[in-house]
């Protein structure tokens, strides 16, 4: 099951763009943002990031659509 705290990291990242301006908004390192939404997409199977030099993006698995 996910923690309350695991999809407010998700919803920072998503608002952010990037796995480094959500830890600073969420005031955690960034290696602890990354280590939460890998477990994230460990535990749901899925991969929910699109992941480049300019920050990340939600995959269409990553979205509510």
């Amino acid at each position: 099951m996910l923690e309350l705290s695991t999809l407010n990291i998700f919803n920072t990242v998503v608002e952010s763009g990037s796995f480094s301006s959500a830890s600073i908004k969420l005031f955690m390192s960034t290696p602890a943002v990354l280590h939460r939404m890998n477990e994230m997409e460990n535990s749901l199977g899925v991969s929910l990031f699109l992941r480049n030099s300019q920050g990340v993006t939600l995959t269409k698995r990553g979205t509510l659509r």
